[in-house]
């Protein structure tokens, strides 16, 4: 499996339905702060550095910190003001450095870091038009927003490039590392599990001790109107060849191939994640135990740090073949993004080999979802010279933010596509937009 999206699809692909009445509920659980310091992340850091570090710069560099010196925050980059603070999904995040550009352009360079990083902008200039490349699209993506007025999100255990061309003026960057700040849920171990939102309404959760290779949570009733629960698991300080198995009420569910090894993500509302159609009144209890290989003896790992967290939901709607299968509001890459149209690709009766969409004209990135219920392998491509996504026949999902006027397609690797072949396509853009 090559990404989180990979992991999901799996998860969906093999998920029973829960056949029961839905339930859900937890009391206010207690925040727990501090990260869980363990041997194996010790090493992965001392390898890594251990630092958020910008490696190089095209500008003058208002600032870098050195050693674990606090740095002084730049009052501005390119004559704005710089805010102190942003927050992204209720994380709160530190300035830690400004950038000039010169130019009409400025870019950087980030270092793989252990916690995830906002990069913001600001241009000199009147127009506020820019386009930004980085990795968290597969295009460059025109922005017209306000001084930072938005940001691109660097997740953990990630680093590369971040270059910023105004339209008119020069760029500044403003680089953001995690805070202290945390939204309201459940937290331990430097994991949160957000209380509400785009994820659903939290129903439980639980995150283990370092070598706790077991966990669960009990949960009571839901209430009344919930139609679906989503299961967001996480593991870390882990081998790299790990199974997760999930059961729901008691119920074998889902087992997943995945790597523990991973940087940690605080927030657990973003772990791999599956999700269920329910009826009001069915448990919704959880476990989590990893294995030494597919139906393998339980996982013997003193570091490994395990969690799950369950989601309810009053507006779950998945099926492929309607044209409102998507939710109205989805997170995805350290942002929250609003649904503004779902086409279906090509004809219902078959007989193309590829079908295509043009990427709506706005302003700043889109997020595709591209969903199958196909007979055949497919391949999808998010703009040109985007990723390429392989799936088998079944159920596929596959995810990419692009930008406006790109060409999402999907392709039968051999053949045709025939009559009952579902295609569709979600866009979306950041909420409040």
């Amino acid at each position: 499996m090559n990404s989180l999206d990979d992991l999901r699809a799996t998860l969906d692909a093999h998920a029973s339905d829960l056949d029961a009445e839905a339930g859900a509920g937890v009391g206010r659980a207690a925040s727990v702060r501090g990260r869980v310091h363990v041997v194996r992340r010790r090493r992965r850091a001392a390898a890594a550095g251990a630092s958020a570090a910008v490696l190089a710069a095209v500008g003058a560099l208002t600032l870098l910190p050195t050693g674990s010196e606090r740095a002084i925050a730049p009052a501005t980059v390119v004559g704005v003001r710089v805010p102190t603070t942003m927050t992204a999904l209720g994380f709160g995040y530190d300035l830690a450095e400004g950038i000039d550009g010169k130019d009409g352009k400025v870019s950087v360079e980030l270092a793989a870091s252990d916690s995830p990083r906002l990069v913001s902008w600001a241009t000199s200039g009147p127009d506020r038009g820019v386009v930004v490349r980085s990795a968290e699209a597969e295009t460059p993506v025109p922005y017209r927003v306000d001084d930072f007025g938005d940001y691109v999100y660097v997740p953990a255990g990630s680093g590369g490039q971040v270059t910023v061309r105004a339209d008119e003026g020069d760029p500044g960057l403003a680089i953001y590392t995690l805070g202290e700040a945390r939204p309201e849920g459940y937290s331990k171990g430097g994991v949160t599990y957000r209380r509400s939102g785009a994820v659903g309404e939290l129903a439980g959760a639980v995150v283990g001790e370092p070598g706790q290779v077991d966990v669960s949570f009990d949960a009571a009733a839901a209430p009344a109107g919930a139609e679906g629960v989503r299961f967001a698991l996480f593991c870390v300080d882990g081998p790299a060849d790990a199974f997760l198995e999930l059961e729901v009420g008691g119920k074998a569910v889902s087992s997943l191939g995945t790597s523990c090894d991973g940087p940690l993500d605080p927030d657990g509302s973003a772990g791999v994640v599956t999700s269920f159609r329910i009826k009001p009144g069915r448990d919704l209890s959880a476990r989590v135990y990893a294995t030494d290989g597919y139906e393998g003896p339980l996982l013997q790992d003193d570091d490994l740090v395990l969690g799950v967290a369950a989601y309810t939901t009053d507006s779950y709607v998945t099926d492929v073949g309607s044209e409102e299968s998507r939710a109205l509001v989805v997170e995805n890459g350290g942002h929250r993004w609003e649904r503004i149209d779902t086409v279906r690709l090509g004809s219902v009766e078959g007989g193309e080999r590829t079908v295509t969409s043009t990427v709506p004209d706005v302003d700043g990135p889109v997020l595709a979802i591209v969903q199958t219920r196909v007979s055949g392998p497919t391949a999808v491509e998010f703009g040109e010279g985007g990723t390429f996504v392989g799936s088998d026949r079944g159920n596929g999902r596959a995810t990419g933010v692009v930008a406006p006027g790109e060409v999402i397609s999907v392709t039968r690797r051999n053949g045709e596509f025939v009559p009952g072949d579902e295609k569709v396509v979600s866009y979306y853009v950041h909420a409040g937009r």
